[in-house]
């Protein structure tokens, strides 16, 4: 049981923890830190629409 319940935990973190760097840049970029990047090297979904945000940036905010 403790062995599922430390399973649990670590998915979880491994779930939320990028989903709260997200949520970190966005209030950064918003505040007018146009310098802020996710920094997330990740291949799931979220690493696919970190990645977007950085290229973007990168390339001169021309979304904006």
């Amino acid at each position: 049981m403790l062995l599922a319940v430390f399973a649990a935990y670590l998915l979880s973190r491994h779930l939320t923890k990028p989903i709260g760097r997200m949520e970190t840049f966005a209030q950064e970029f918003s505040g007018g830190e146009l310098s802020a990047r996710t920094g997330l090297k990740r291949r799931d979904e979220l690493g696919v629409l970190a990645h977007a945000f950085d290229d973007r940036l990168d390339d001169g905010l021309e979304f904006l």
